[in-house]
Formats: structure tokens, sequence, C-alpha cells
């Protein structure tokens, strides 16, 4: 069995402008095992949810998201200054803004 025990460090929002004036906002958390930290990162995502057989109607609601498009696993460093820096420069070079 294999286990890790980590604590919550601090919390960061990061949104992102796009040409769309839609931004995407991130929020990232980071956390400290073994004096290694590590990010978790999540996003606001809208989703239009339609509720099954009732007379409701269909609503639109924000939900936070973990954000899997990118290997946030491979971020590991010794402070979380430089965790939340790669964070960022991961986001914006996936939307194409470095």
């Amino acid at each position: 069995m294999t286990y890790r025990i980590s604590r919550f460090v601090s919390k960061f929002d990061f949104e992102v402008s796009r040409d769309d004036n839609v931004p995407w906002h991130y929020v990232i958390e980071i956390y400290e095992s073994e004096h290694t930290f590590f990010p978790r990162v999540f996003r606001w995502e809208s989703f239009l949810i339609t509720p099954t057989e009732t007379d409701l109607e269909i609503c639109e609601e924000k939900m936070l998201v973990k954000d899997e498009f990118f290997d946030w696993d491979s971020i590991v460093g010794e402070n979380e200054i430089f965790i939340k820096n790669s964070v960022i420069v991961a986001i914006k070079e996936k939307m194409g803004l470095e």
C-alpha cells in the first residue's frame, strides 16, 4: 500500500483573457508533501443542466472542474512560488499566449 500525506499551502485565482471576450478562469491550489510542492488546477466551466422527468426548466450552472488538459503532476518544485509560476506559464502556452 502506498500513500501520500500532503497539506494545503495556498490558493490562487488566475484569469486568462481571450479574443472572444470570454475569459478562462483557473484556480490553482498548491500542496506540500515531504518538502515537495505540487499543484492541483481547476477551472470554472458553465454547463446546461436538464432535469429529467420533471417540469423544471433547463438551467445554466457554473462549476469548478479539475483541469486535465495538461499533466499537472509533472510540475513539482521546492517552493510554492515556483509551482504557481510554472502553472501560469503552462496555461499561457496552452492558450497560445507565450
